[in-house]
């Protein structure tokens, strides 16, 4: 069982589907505004690792104004010769809206992904409490976005929390963690549950918690997206997730 169960997991295409060539491409991006209504732009980017030295920038216009760039940070290696990298920025306005395209510089070339020509924009999210806005690239049906560390509930129990991004493909769909905290020897089912929809719909904000009764205990996930009759991972680039 945790031979053909690891097999499964770690052999199942990334998000359903294959990246298709490009040497740079958003993966998520989040407008989200604090308890504090600081409004903060947030986001991964695939880029293509063709040599050690290179740049990954966000350009991006905030409400309308003057153009800048925002410098990405590498983040680590991925196993199919790609690697990930973060932006995180904060708005002087705690309503903003962003226009913007991922840059990427190296070997004396430019490489853009800016929607197809149309760049990308995350519209205005108002409210008192956290809200997001995001986008999910069309290239993928799900991405885990965001694991919390364990907390004790007073039930006495722990829980971890975490948040995923999914295409939206159907409205009857099924969302779950399968997770596993004996390395595989014995596996478990979380059921994600719904939480919000983007401005046009495109995509969906879900979210899980994991249950145990050991404070810290390590565990291994990957989530699983079933929709229209077809079934999609995210498996964290057949590597898994773990906390």
């Amino acid at each position: 069982m945790k031979a053909v169960l690891s097999l499964l997991l770690g052999a199942a295409v990334l998000f359903g589907h294959g990246v298709n060539a490009q040497e740079v491409k958003l993966l998520q991006a989040t407008s989200t505004i604090d308890f504090s209504f600081a409004n903060f732009f947030k986001g991964d980017i695939l880029v293509e690792n063709l040599a050690y030295d290179k740049k990954v920038t966000v350009v991006a216009s905030i409400n309308g104004e003057e153009w800048q760039e925002y410098e990405a940070n590498y983040a680590e290696s991925l196993d199919n010769g790609l690697e990930l990298w973060r932006f995180s920025e904060m708005s002087p306005y705690s309503l903003s809206e962003y226009q913007f395209a991922i840059k990427y510089e190296v070997n004396g070339e430019t490489f853009w992904d800016n929607n197809n020509h149309s760049d990308y924009l995350l519209t205005k999210v108002e409210g008192g409490r956290v809200e997001n806005n995001f986008i999910l690239h069309s290239d993928f049906m799900i991405k885990n976005q965001k694991m919390n560390d364990w907390y004790r509930s007073r039930d006495g129990f722990y829980y971890m929390t975490g948040t995923l991004y999914l295409q939206n493909l159907g409205f009857e769909k099924q969302v779950d963690v399968v997770y596993t905290t004996d390395g595989w020897q014995t596996v478990e089912t979380a059921e994600a549950r719904y939480v919000d929809s983007n401005n046009d719909g495109s995509s969906e904000e879900w979210r899980y918690s994991l249950k145990s009764e050991v404070a810290n205990q390590h565990v291994e996930f990957a989530i699983r997206y079933r929709v229209n009759g077809d079934e999609y991972w995210d498996n964290n680039f057949g590597r898994n997730y773990s906390r």
